[in-house]
């Protein structure tokens, strides 16, 4: 079942623009243009009225209002609104048109740096509206949200980048530090058995009593073994 709906831009420079950007977006979300009329703006009433009092020419000094740009919209029920899904498009209509209209051609070649996905928007949203004049503002529309996307996944990765050299920072110290830890207790021991050494072997007094302690116990232990 198709949907329907109307737009409505005041017919100047900045309605003009207005117009593209929104038919630009309604394109991407499946929406097509079916008819596109321009209403005539009104005289200004109460001025227009007192002006005809004076002298009927003068009427028109009143002024009107600006023209209306009415553009109605349709979409069929379900039509897809991802950019990165594949919607339904009419390849070959769009491949005849990339080969034969070098405007289209061009666009092409403008937007495929930016990958598949972009393309493929760039064919949904012209094929919607069919209309050349259009085919400008869908371009400049199609870039600058890629560029934008391109710049954000750049900011992530260099984001991630930092977050993992952050990492290997914190793991390099870590590893620094337990490795001091390590070495600080080899040389706790090494000094432990320093003054062990120097305790039992650091005098000639103390030498002389360590080999007697040695010898006595030695002897006690021949005896122990010699008695059982």
């Amino acid at each position: 079942m198709a949907e329907f709906k109307t737009l409505q831009f005041p017919n100047t420079a900045a309605g003009q623009r207005n117009k593209n950007k929104a038919l630009e977006i309604e394109a991407a979300n499946g929406w097509r243009v079916v008819s596109e009329t321009i209403i005539p703006g009104k005289f200004r009433g109460g001025n227009a009225c007192c002006l005809f009092l004076i002298c009927a020419p003068c009427a028109f000094l009143a002024g009107h209002e600006d023209d209306i740009i009415s553009v109605t919209l349709e979409r069929n029920e379900g039509a897809g609104t991802e950019v990165n899904e594949h919607k339904k498009i009419d390849r070959a209509k769009w491949n005849a048109l990339i080969e034969y209209d070098p405007a289209i051609a061009s666009a092409v070649k403008e937007v495929s740096p930016f990958g598949e996905k972009w393309l493929d928007e760039l064919a949904s949203a012209y094929l919607a509206l069919n209309d050349i004049k259009y085919l400008p503002n869908i371009v400049e529309g199609i870039v600058r949200r890629a560029q934008l996307e391109k710049e954000e996944v750049a900011k992530q990765d260099a984001d991630r980048k930092r977050e993992q050299e952050r990492l290997e920072a914190e793991k390099a110290e870590s590893r620094r530090k337990e490795a001091e830890r390590r070495l600080m207790e080899r040389e706790q021991r090494g000094a432990l058995l320093d003054d062990v050494i120097q305790f039992f072997w650091g005098t000639q007094t103390r030498r002389t009593i360590t080999i007697w302690v040695i010898f006595v116990s030695l002897l006690l232990i021949c005896l122990i073994f010699e008695g059982s």
